[in-house]
């Protein structure tokens, strides 16, 4: 079969690879759509030589339901890219991705096949289209439906995205569809014109030449927007967010960082009386929120700027790497 390797260094290549053996409760997944994440970008910029498979958003069609006894052959599943130990508290309550024991199980999906536990397939509905169905089976719109839950929008507010990125624009589209006002920020011009041409943000602004802070307050009558979503991670942003945020305001945290942040509880917290929170990968209940969001009018297909063959994907991966593309598919049978 025909996988992407991911080789360190900002490289990557398309090649000839195994097809995957099944173990225990694994089933063959035939992947006819995969996205790529920025979660990846750690792995392809890694300053040394590695070859790894990657690719958790993915969607297909069961090829093998092996041992398996809730799949069957020809089943249309989706990819759920995380498994916890099925016993502490938060996999009890549905919400897996809070499991101590967290472990990464779908992270080969960039091939023509992958296997995955039968228990980290999610059916999909038979007339929702590949291509849509790995936006809402993947991070994509997960983070962005967990960012709406926890931010508890409302429409005609106004919100501050900070990164254009494929989350940012997630966010965005929901925003959107919740009937937000949406002002934009993002280094790469390529993105800031995506944000603006497909998702309609309001105002977009370039971090590296725009007066961030006097534009923001200027639009936002002096005190600053109700909802800040911090999509890049960086820390220096996510601290003009903690300030920019009116006092009552809502500040999303979206973008990993695992690098130390200063707060000052009472500067940025307590005497404005702000919400802060965070938006991490999305429980597998999700499903049913994103879907009727999306059949009632969510335009999510607007986020992707790029579908390519599997032998394309090198380039492609390079493009987004770079911030040059919006979300990518890759279709590895074409």
């Amino acid at each position: 079969m025909l996988a992407l390797h991911l080789l360190g260094n900002g490289k990557s290549e398309v090649r000839e690879t195994e097809i995957p053996a099944l173990h225990g409760n694994e089933v063959l997944v035939k992947i006819y759509a995969s996205a790529i994440c920025g979660s990846e970008k750690p792995a392809y910029f890694m300053n040394q030589s590695i070859d790894m498979l990657s690719g958790h958003e993915a969607v297909g069609v069961v090829e093998d339901p092996g041992q398996s006894k809730i799949l069957q052959k020809g089943d249309r599943v989706g990819l759920y890219a995380l498994y916890g130990c099925g016993e502490c508290h938060y996999c009890k309550l549905g919400v897996t991705q809070f499991c101590r024991n967290i472990q990464g199980v779908a992270n080969s999906g960039h091939a023509q096949y992958t296997a995955c536990r039968d228990t980290n397939c999610v059916k999909i509905d038979h007339d929702l289209p590949f291509d849509s169905a790995v936006l809402i089976y993947g991070d994509t719109l997960g983070v962005a439906y967990r960012a709406m839950l926890g931010s508890d929008v409302r429409k005609g507010a106004t919100a501050y995205v900070i990164g254009a990125g494929p989350i940012g624009l997630g966010i965005m589209a929901y925003l959107q569809y919740n009937g937000v006002r949406i002002i934009a920020a993002d280094i790469s011009k390529y993105r800031r014109e995506l944000a603006q041409t497909n998702i309609g943000a309001d105002i977009i602004l370039d971090p590296s030449r725009d007066d961030i802070q006097r534009i923001v307050l200027e639009e936002t009558d002096g005190i600053g927007p109700e909802y800040i979503f911090e999509c890049s991670g960086h820390p220096d942003a996510e601290l003009s967010a903690l300030s920019l945020v009116r006092c009552f305001g809502t500040v999303c945290f979206a973008g990993e960082n695992y690098k130390s942040l200063t707060i000052v509880p009472s500067e940025h917290i307590i005497h404005k009386e702000i919400k802060l929170t965070g938006a991490f990968y999305y429980a597998p209940s999700d499903i049913g929120g994103i879907l009727a969001d999306y059949h009632n009018g969510l335009e999510a297909d607007r986020l992707v700027t790029h579908k390519v063959p599997m032998r394309q994907a090198a380039e492609a991966f390079a493009l987004f790497m770079n911030g040059k593309t919006g979300k990518v598919i890759l279709h590895p049978w074409e």
